[in-house]
């Protein structure tokens, strides 16, 4: 008859009242997976969202992609405004005080749904 290996050192149970018994002693999961690489033993479960994997939505360069973008939206803007200064209004009659006071309004817009993103993603 094949004898099974003895275990040395203290039992689940034994440990389970040592720090605190039932209901406080955790034993997690992960410590039971027996994985290729040890290093992904504690890494973290994919969040899935309709169905899809969101990290594979995930890109860690979004900030820096959106600040070149209005960057460059800035300089158009700018190219516009210069063009502007030419003529006191538009071909469709809409003075450059209330165009600059429209563009105003839809960046401070815009601002507050980047920050609103932001906040979201922490």
């Amino acid at each position: 008859m094949i004898q099974g290996i003895k275990k040395t050192g203290p039992t689940i149970k034994e440990l389970q009242e040592e720090y605190g018994g039932a209901g406080k002693f955790y034993i997690p999961d992960e410590e039971h997976f027996i994985l290729e690489n040890e290093d992904w033993r504690y890494d973290k479960w994919p969040e899935f969202f309709n169905g899809k994997n969101v990290a594979d939505y995930y890109d860690a360069d979004i900030v820096a992609k959106l600040d070149a973008l209005e960057a460059e939206e800035e300089k158009m803007l700018q190219m516009n405004i210069e063009e502007a200064a030419e003529s006191s209004s538009d071909e469709d009659g809409i003075a450059d005080i209330d165009l600059m006071a429209a563009v105003k309004k839809v960046r401070g817009k815009i601002t507050i749904i980047k920050h609103r993103s932001v906040l979201k993603s922490k």
